[in-house]
């Protein structure tokens, strides 16, 4: 047997975990509260967010402002907002971290990034409510590659981990029980 959680930030995941033997436990996505000696797969929501920003700096800069859409409602790892802020600062960029949902009211020139798929439908229909041409007026960079996102052609760039991979490497550790990190 083997136990494989995706873990998140809270206080009890690991009294939790402690439970499992570490041997036997990979913790995935995110690498938060666990145990010494675990086995995890996990994404980086720092340096990498801050790699895949500057790949793609001369897109960003055609844009007046940078706005980060960080909901409360969300558990995305809140050290993306110090790299998202680092990579703004370093480049000169005029941003903005908006965590009131409500509050999320799109602006020609401006530019989005986006953990939600929920907030990425606001977005969408913001853009049409306004007539604002995603990729030219408004621009939008969303978190993970999913199917309804291939389909917004124009206009919509994607950060997303490879999730294919990491479910190879989630099946080599349930079939050879090596420690992988």
């Amino acid at each position: 047997t083997k136990y494989i959680i995706m873990n998140f930030d809270h206080e009890r995941v690991p009294e939790i975990t402690r439970q499992i033997p570490a041997n036997k436990l990979l913790v995935i996505d995110w690498n938060v509260n666990a145990q010494e000696g675990t086995s995890s797969i996990h994404q980086d929501f720092g340096q990498a967010l801050y790699d895949s920003l500057e790949s793609g700096l001369d897109l960003i800069s055609k844009y007046d402002k940078f706005i980060y859409l960080y909901p409360s409602f969300t558990y995305h790892p809140k050290i993306s907002i110090k790299y998202f802020e680092k990579f703004c600062a370093n480049h000169q960029i005029v941003y903005k971290t908006l965590y009131d949902f409500k509050k999320f009211d799109l602006q020609k020139g401006e530019l989005y990034l986006l953990v939600s798929d929920r907030t990425l439908a606001k977005f969408l229909d913001q853009c049409h409510q306004k007539n604002l041409v995603l990729g030219q007026d408004v621009g939008v960079i969303s978190y993970n590659e999913t199917p309804m996102k291939k389909y917004v052609k124009e206009g919509i760039t994607v950060i997303s981990t490879d999730f294919e991979l990491m479910g190879q490497k989630i099946a080599e550790f349930v079939n050879t029980g090596e420690k992988i990190n």
